[in-house]
């Protein structure tokens, strides 16, 4: 029985982990996204649509990186209901 809930512990810590690599990829191109927007704003002097796909790729990033935060705090819970089952 010992063998089995260390099993269980690391299967758990294993999901929990991966979790945390799917989120912190969510960072990483949500910063990116945020990089390429403001250097297409800086690179728009006399070009609109440059600038309103500046603009739309900074949006596009604050919603990315909004959605990956919640699809991990999903994600964790759900790991940890069924780690207690």
């Amino acid at each position: 029985m010992k063998k089995r809930s260390r099993k269980i512990k690391l299967e758990e810590e294993t999901t929990l982990l991966a979790n945390e690599r799917t989120f912190l990829s969510y960072i990483r191109t949500t910063l990116s996204a945020l990089i390429l927007g403001f250097a297409l704003i800086q690179l728009s002097k006399d070009n609109n649509s440059l600038l309103n796909i500046g603009i739309a790729t900074i949006i596009g990033g604050i919603i990315l990186g909004i959605i990956g935060f919640i699809e991990y705090r999903i994600h964790k819970k759900r790991i940890k209901q069924e780690a207690e089952d």
